[in-house]
């Protein structure tokens, strides 16, 4: 295969799989304990680290879609930095690298965000962001959507109708708000 052609694939690959993931928020997974948290982190998880090799490939053959160097993933790389430094010093390193299965939100998942931030600034490097948004408002759409159905329909999404503090499939009514904004 010829090798802009390859480079092209793999961005297309790259772009669609980095949009993929803005879905996982309307993701809800009733058959689990935590069915708001547990099930969107592990697919959060899964779809970074299958996306990893067709960036690391992208990045080999392209030099353009390496990420920029600027102060911003500077300043990310630090507060990564700083939450790894914590997990090894800290009290219960194992449980910071992994945090627990109510929040999911040890090390780990660190890590996947910032990946994932690096592979979004790859995958839209010489375009527009204009795409990225416009399925980030889709999603938001589907959240609103999520707690339409907890306002009007008793017991939809472990909810009661009527209640004002829904939290769509964010399972928080504060995560929710913060969402939308």
């Amino acid at each position: 295969m010829e090798r802009t052609k390859l480079i092209k694939i793999l961005q297309i690959i790259l772009q669609i799989g980095t949009a993929a993931i803005l879905f996982v928020p309307l993701i809800y997974t009733n058959s689990t304990f935590f069915p708001f948290v547990f099930g969107k982190f592990i697919i959060f998880r899964v779809l970074i680290e299958a996306l990893v090799p067709v960036w690391l490939m992208l990045m080999v053959l392209s030099p353009e879609a390496r990420p920029r160097r600027n102060l911003l993933l500077w300043l990310l790389a630090a507060n990564i930095g700083a939450i790894v430094l914590s997990t090894i010093f800290g009290v219960d390193p194992a449980r910071s690298f992994w945090g627990n299965h109510e929040r999911m939100l040890g090390a780990f998942t660190a890590l996947h965000a910032f990946v994932y931030t690096l592979m979004l600034v790859s995958a839209y490097a010489r375009e527009s962001f204009k795409k990225i948004l416009f399925v980030a408002l889709v999603v938001s759409a589907g959240e609103a959507l999520a707690y339409l159905g907890q306002l009007m329909v008793p017991g939809f999404l472990i909810s009661s109708a009527g209640n004002l503090r829904q939290w769509g499939t964010l399972g928080n009514y504060l995560y929710f708000s913060e969402f939308l904004l």
